[in-house]
């Protein structure tokens, strides 16, 4: 298929007249060689993030709502926080170590099939192999079918008991549904599935970055953050039906879509042939480690690095702790499920993200600017952050999880364009982006366990013989005023960033 080529500060080239931009070798004594950068049509740059929604849709139901479940259910409400802390922990430390060493090796990759698209199969199929051991290695969903009704009279004096103080609707029906059993053979399991959605991941930002011209990055990066938006509320309301389909369908349809959405990019784009200078170093760890932290010597990119890195340990401690908000501090309607609750809150926050994210990149074009779209979006989420720390009634949260969306769906328009602006070294897209997606995998690393933490330590704090932790939410106060922080910063430090408007 021939594919048109623009030269560098143009927006479109003429069929048959194919241009290009350059990139030259850092050997000087080397003549410069050429990587051309594609044009894609609109359609294509929609083809190219269709596996961004069958990947976040696998992310949301995973970290959102069923794993947070399903660790409840394996190790009991008590210790519910701690244990999710350590699993969200432990994964990303796979992600943390895989994901250079993935880049690292797509970079340099000879296949003829591509430099990324090898590793992005690979992955889906670990991906969705995984999916079926930790489907087996969890406890079934029909127990949470006890709970649903109107009338259930242990519902209704469980809600009337909220603030629940680590009180939940299953130890009201039956004490020590505790799993111990399975929960090794559940987190070997998930851990080794994060080591397929890395590989996919990490070649994929690769792709991306490959063949995609810097005049469309902005609408690109829209179009990302629609499709991964668009796979958050696939992941939402699969969520709200869960308890129907129980563990195997739901896991089942996670990996259907996983694995369709991902064909459908590999099949659809052309990667770009890489004719530059090849790279014929030896590998080394210590190579290794000097490429990996390289980038963060620049300006830019590391000033890039740490307001996503404050951006994402907000989302983080936030997506991470909203179920257990729900279950443990919001009266339910219905005395429906804290897994149908936070699913249904979901809906709205991410179909109002997926608007704001096809507009904030457009707009971000328009105006050649992205930093204040960043600040706006910062400050929103912070504001929603303090407002959930007085809520307790059910619809109340969901307005607030709409107004948090407009800041979710902002930051999300540019973040990847932000880093396509500042990139150090076109040569090694992907080890960069991997460095990169850093600022994405290490909020779940620290995030997760200091949320776990605080709410383990604070939800139970007791003065004489008032239980405040419990009374009036103390751990998730501090929790969610912490979140808040971590969005005001980021709105200050992004400041710092000269490369980007």
């Amino acid at each position: 298929m021939e594919m048109k080529y623009a030269a560098v500060g143009t927006d479109s080239a003429s069929e048959g007249e194919p241009a290009f931009s350059a990139i030259k070798s850092d050997d000087d004594d080397e003549p410069s060689r050429i990587c051309p950068v594609p044009i894609l049509s609109r359609k294509k740059l929609v083809l190219l993030n269709v596996a961004w929604c069958g990947m976040m849709m696998s992310f949301l139901v995973l970290a959102v709502a069923v794993v947070p479940s399903q660790i409840q259910y394996l190790v009991g409400s008590k210790h519910k926080a701690k244990t999710l802390s350590i699993v969200a922990a432990a994964g990303s430390l796979v992600t943390l170590l895989t994901a250079p060493l993935i880049g690292f090796f797509s970079d340099r990759s000879t296949s003829k099939y591509g430099r990324r698209k090898p590793f992005m199969v690979v992955g889906t199929v670990i991906t969705c192999v995984c999916l079926i051991g930790v489907t087996f290695s969890a406890p079934h969903f029909a127990r949470t079918n006890k709970l649903r009704g109107t009338h259930n009279l242990t519902c209704d004096a469980y809600n009337r008991m909220k603030p629940s103080c680590g009180y939940n609707k299953t130890d009201a029906i039956e004490d020590g549904l505790s799993n111990t059993s399975r929960l090794g053979t559940f987190i070997m399991s998930y851990l080794v599935l994060l080591l397929g959605y890395t590989m996919v991941a990490t070649a994929y930002n690769g792709l991306i970055a490959d063949v995609t011209h810097y005049s469309v990055r902005g609408f690109s990066s829209g179009v990302m953050g629609l499709m991964m938006l668009i796979g958050n509320l696939l992941g939402a309301a699969l969520g709200v039906i869960s308890e129907s389909l129980h563990v195997s369908g739901t896991y089942g349809v996670v990996a259907a879509v996983f694995f369709t959405s991902v064909m459908i990019t590999v099949f659809s784009v052309d990667e770009v042939k890489v004719v530059c200078k090849r790279d014929d170093r030896v590998f080394s760890l210590k190579g290794l480690f000097l490429g990996y932290i390289s980038p963060l010597f620049e300006h830019d990119f590391r000033w890039v690095f740490v307001t996503r890195f404050l951006m994402q340990m907000g989302i983080a401690t936030t997506m991470g702790f909203l179920e257990y908000w729900f279950d443990d501090m919001v009266r339910l309607p219905n005395c429906i499920s804290a897994v149908k609750a936070v699913s249904i809150a979901l809906l709205p926050l991410l179909l109002v993200a997926a608007i704001c994210s096809v507009l904030g990149g457009i707009l971000s074009d328009f105006l050649k600017r992205r930093k204040v779209i960043v600040i706006t979006a910062a400050i929103i989420m912070a504001l929603s952050a303090a407002a959930i720390t007085v809520i307790s009634i059910y619809w109340l949260a969901v307005l607030v999880a709409i107004v948090f969306g407009v800041g979710l769906g902002s930051f999300i328009s540019v973040d990847f364009a932000m880093v396509m602006d500042v990139l150090p070294n076109e040569s090694e897209k992907a080890k960069d982006l991997a460095v990169w997606h850093q600022a994405l995998v290490l909020p779940q690393l620290i995030a997760t366990p200091i949320g776990g933490l605080i709410l383990h330590s604070l939800q139970q704090t007791s003065i004489g013989n008032h239980r405040m932790g419990c009374d009036v939410g103390l751990g998730y106060i501090v929790l969610f005023a912490l979140t808040a922080l971590y969005f005001l910063t980021s709105s200050i430090l992004v400041l710092q960033i000269r490369g980007v408007r």
